[in-house]
């Protein structure tokens, strides 16, 4: 188990959500939101103590 922060970026740059200290397991996990995104890219940043990640992903609806 490690602890991680995320931040969800718009594609303007600007920090639209950030969670912090969320344990998570190694592999794969869900992370619940209440959160309602307007069309458009946006970038998820993972960081834990070893790690970090960046990742774009498109809201359609």
């Amino acid at each position: 188990r490690d602890f991680a922060d995320i931040s969800i970026f718009d594609a303007s740059g600007r920090k639209v959500i950030q969670i912090k200290e969320v344990e998570l397991d190694a592999g794969e996990n869900v992370i619940r939101m209440n959160w309602r995104p307007q069309n458009g890219v946006y970038f998820v940043r993972v960081s834990t103590s070893s790690q970090k990640s960046f990742t774009k992903f498109l809201v359609l609806r």
